[in-house]
């Protein structure tokens, strides 16, 4: 270096040296100390590093602050004090390298006590933050250790390190690791703290990283802390044009829910509050015909809540919300009439109209919508209407409101059928390409939205744009929340997306537009919100139809889409909205006002709808009482034209749904004293004086078993000593079941006259009575029984549905469960049965019971004793049963429940005494209150029960239980 320059020359001599060779400013630097002397070549480094700093070359200013570190180490305290200075001095220019700092905290700990060497590294740390900016990444770890060292609990500097970063401004320079390190203490910090909020929001991260990736992790963290704090509150509509543009979904939806922002209120009329968009599908409402999931409210036995639901339907005549909500329960309530065996219903309904107005009124108002109904071609709403008609009479509403049934026009379901299925159904139509698809290719949630004629679908990843005339879009969504708050569609521009917000001020509704160019898409609040706008119903022309003259309405509401008949009545109600969770085969149904688009499923199918008539209906209606495939091999039968399986499936529902409502219509009838129609099946038609009212799928299942033993007898001759299997049928829907209903009919008749039964278990049991013996099983002649079968280990076949020939009998098969268990009618023209079971079975224990009592006489002779009240109840003696047990060798506890049933409180004292420890069976005393009741009723009230007939009875049968 020449002698004669300046000292300004000299230091821009080596400024510009150092800065001209990066890689070697280390050995300049220490070539320069060693030409200025020892004694200047600190001042003239730290002059240098100021010069670098200003110059923002903050690489080579470390480099000379970090040689001016080893020409002036801490030797001593007053080094040590020089240090401190020193770093104190450079730490706001930035001219600081991470290894100096680390440096300088170890040398703080080895000289100094724990206490001063958290607080002087603090402050250099503050020094740095307080100008803007955080020294080096590791500053969160490094402060931490030696807080720890002092005593100082982790939470307590992580917080003061944070608090001091972001009212510094230092926190928006911060590298990735600085973010993470403080995001907690500022979660912990900020929640509830309006300033540090602002302060916050105004942290957005400079974009100071080479890595756009790493710059878009610090700006999620950012907006992901804004959201976790609350943030939201003090965002302004310009800040999510601005900085919250292009955001994570989930962070915007939660910072918009908190921000107070306008957006759409339905209660304004900007939006229609009952849009299908924002539905999800819904399987069941509440008390559907065909729903077997308990939906009765919760009101139902408590008088206190029957006088809340009053109140709340008052508030109903003001709020259409608490109205619709009540209506739903009231409905729900009526279809679910009978479903608890233990429930009075009679007196519940009594209850609730003894509420008075506006309950009555309410009341009276669904029964009229469902008389007119009733009356309508449209399939799906007399279906309901009579669901909820028959309920109401079984509870008796014909008592309490006279004037209920005094005219009741039903239409015959067959000819509801066929308007329905000449209307047409939404199994005809199906989306075009592989979106129409049924079967497991498709998730088991989907999305759709119209706006205009674009449909958007979305299948778990992709939305695809269906426009007519025009060629599909795609783009990507990001992953969308699992409830129908959300709606995705694309405006022929852009991809959109909006969402609905329920708060306590009531529900908004937000549009944001989506940036579908990143895997994980962005998206930016609308300033204007918009909307998808469609129709929500429309007239369209089914496959098979003439033309416009025969166009269909159809439209979606309430999470249902509907299609109408002629008259306006509902048809078909299917499952639909904007979210469709697909719980068995999926597939998708799109809106009501796109159906128009929609490709035909099977063209000449649909053809053949169009023209049905009432005698194909009245086949397929038949084929509705037995069961699935019977229903299916009739439509295949009755309309071979129909090939589709999905449009054949849609069909046999449509003919179950119809046999479903003559069931309902006939039980309305004979409740209300009616005459029957002619169209009336022979299926479901009794004697006047022994109607079946809620149990006529046990009727109707016995029937059909009866006519399908017949069948077997009249085409297959007697085997020669051997059993043969004829052939496998589908079971009878209620014959599977009718095994344990209608053949205990003697213990049946036997609680109806227990004085401590109540009225409406007493009603219930006569009922059933008189249900079973309008069936072959139960006519008393004593040609069928019933046999049941257990092993110890699983079946290896299933053997449901089998029909057996034996050289005496046929044997049906009725219900299987894979376990243990057979369950098994045998008829025997003769009434000789046989004792075998099936060749190659295995091994099993068998349990036989035919019946022994009943027959159309025997239970018209009961009905009408039960009803001479001058007759009084049976006094039934405790003694009979005390002789049953010394007859029978049983204990006197278990003579007791076959005689007088489990122990009652309304029994009187004497019987109740009898009842202790039990030993035999309760299915084995079943058997023995069999044959307790005498054959001629009459003598329960003159001899009493027939002791001496079920005592021989007993002592000549084996009995498992005993």
């Amino acid at each position: 270096m020449p002698e004669d320059l300046t000292e300004d020359e000299r230091l821009n001599t080596f400024i510009a040296e150092l800065i001209a060779d990066p890689r070697r400013a280390k050995v300049v630097a220490a070539r320069w100390a060693k030409t200025v002397g020892t004694n200047d070549s600190v001042a003239f480094l730290e002059e240098a590093c100021r010069m670098l700093a200003a110059d923002k070359d903050f690489d080579a200013a470390a480099v000379c602050f970090s040689h001016v570190c080893d020409l002036d180490p801490a030797a001593d305290d007053d080094g040590l004090h020089r240090l401190h200075t020193r770093f104190l001095d450079f730490a706001p220019q930035e001219a600081i390298a991470p290894k100096d700092y680390r440096a300088y905290a170890k040398t703080l700990t080895e000289k100094t006590d724990p206490a001063t060497a958290h607080a002087r590294f603090r402050e250099v740390v503050c020094a740095a933050l307080d100008v803007g900016f955080v020294p080096y990444a590791a500053v969160f770890p490094d402060l931490r250790a030696l807080a720890r060292a002092a005593g100082i609990k982790r939470a307590v500097e992580e917080a003061f390190l944070a608090d001091r970063m972001l009212r510094g401004g230092a926190l928006a320079g911060a590298s990735l690791k600085v973010w993470q390190a403080a995001v907690p203490a500022l979660e912990r910090l900020a929640v509830g703290d309006e300033e540090l909020l602002r302060l916050l929001v105004a942290s957005q991260p400079r974009d100071g990283s080479e890595d756009p990736q790493v710059a878009e992790q610090i700006r999620r963290l950012w907006l992901g802390l804004l959201a976790e704090v609350g943030a939201g509150r003090v965002l302004t509509a310009e800040w999510f044009a601005g900085p919250g543009a292009r955001c994570p979904m989930d962070v915007l939806f939660a910072l918009v829910e908190q921000a107070d922002l306008p957006g759409w209120r339905p209660d304004n009329g900007s939006v229609p509050d009952d849009d299908a968009q924002f539905a999800a599908a819904r399987e069941f409402a509440p008390g559907d015909p065909a729903d077997e999931r308990y939906t009765s409210p919760g009101w139902v036995s408590q008088h206190s809540k029957v006088q809340e639901f009053a109140a709340r339907i008052q508030d109903g005549a003001t709020d259409r919300t608490v109205r619709t909500a009540c209506v739903e329960e009231l409905s729900g309530f009526v279809a679910r009439i009978g479903y608890f065996a233990n429930v009075d219903y009679r007196k519940e309904l009594a209850q609730l109209w003894n509420a008075g107005d506006p309950v009555r009124g309410f009341l009276r108002q669904l029964v009229d919508t469902w008389i007119a109904d009733a009356a309508s071609t449209g399939l799906h709403a007399v279906d309901v209407a009579l669901n909820r008609l028959s309920r109401l009479a079984d509870a008796g509403y014909q008592n309490l409101d006279p004037g209920f049934g005094a005219a009741l026009p039903i239409t015959d379901p067959a000819v509801a059928l066929t308007m329905t299925l000449r209307a047409g159904l939404p199994a005809e139509l199906t989306l075009p390409g592989p979106l129409g698809e049924s079967g497991d290719s498709l998730p088991s949630m989907l999305r759709v939205a119209l706006d205009g004629e674009r449909l958007a679908v979305f299948t778990g990843l992709i939305v695809h744009v269906m426009q007519p005339g025009q060629e599909n879009i795609r783009f990507r969504a990001p992953t969308l929340p699992n409830d129908a708050s959300v709606v995705l569609w694309h405006d022929g521009v852009s991809a959109r997306l909006a969402r609905r917000v329920h708060s306590a001020e009531g529900e908004r509704r937000f549009s944001f537009s989506i940036d579908p160019t990143d895997r994980d898409p962005r998206i930016t609040l609308d300033q204007a919100p918009t909307w998808p706008q469609a129709p929500s119903e429309a007239q369209i022309v089914f496959p098979g139809s003439s033309g416009a003259s025969e166009a269909t309405r159809v439209s979606s509401a309430d999470g249902f889409a509907y299609v109408y008949g002629p008259d306006g009545a509902v048809t078909v109600r299917i499952p639909f909205g904007g979210l469709q969770r697909q719980k068995r085969a999926p597939r998708l149904v799109a809106p009501p006002a796109w159906w128009e688009h929609l490709d035909a499923v099977d063209a000449t199918g649909s053809a053949a709808l169009r023209a049905v008539d009432e005698a194909q209906a009245q086949r397929l209606l038949i084929a509705g009482f037995q069961g699935p495939q019977t229903v299916a091999d009739a439509v295949s039968e009755v309309l071979p034209d129909v090939t589709d399986p999905r449009l054949g499936a849609a069909v046999a529902e449509a003919a179950v749904t119809a046999a479903r409502c003559t069931t309902n219509a006939a039980q309305l009838r004979q409740r209300l004293g009616l005459a029957q129609p002619e169209s009336l099946p022979e299926l479901l038609r009794c004697r006047p004086e022994l109607p079946f009212y809620r149990d006529s799928a046990a009727v109707v299942g016995g029937r059909l078993l009866d006519a399908l033993v017949q069948d077997v007898l009249a085409q297959e001759p007697e085997p020669d000593g051997s059993m043969r299997l004829v052939r496998t049928v589908e079971v009878p829907t209620g014959a599977a079941s009718f095994w344990y209903v209608g053949h205990l009919l003697g213990g049946s008749a036997l609680r109806t006259t227990w004085s401590w039964l109540s009225a409406h278990d007493r009603d219930r049991e006569l009922e059933r009575l008189q249900a079973m013996v309008n069936t072959p099983q139960s006519d008393g002649s004593r040609r069928w029984r019933y046999r049941t079968l257990k092993r110890d280990r699983n079946w290896s076949a299933d053997v449901r549905g089998q029909l057996w020939r034996t050289p005496t009998s046929v044997l049906a098969v009725l219900s299987h469960t894979p376990r243990d268990t057979v369950s098994m009618a045998e008829y025997a023209p003769d009434g000789v049965f046989d004792p075998r079971v099936p060749d190659g079975w295995p091994d099993v224990t068998e349990h036989v019971r035919m019946p022994v009592w009943g027959g159309p006489d025997q239970v018209t002779a009961l009905t009408r004793l039960l009803a001479q009240k001058d007759r009084g109840p049976v006094a039934f003696d405790a003694g009979q049963a005390i002789l049953l047990a010394d007859k029978t060798g049983i204990g006197v506890p278990d003579a007791a429940v076959a005689c007088f049933g489990a122990e009652n409180a309304d029994q009187p004292r004497k019987i109740r005494a009898l009842y202790g420890a039990r030993v035999v069976g309760y299915r084995e005393l079943d058997d023995l209150r069999e044959r307790l009741m005498p054959g001629d009723p009459a003598d329960l009230w003159t001899t009493g029960l027939a002791v001496e007939e079920a005592a021989r009875w007993w002592n000549s049968h084996t009995h498992s239980d005993r």
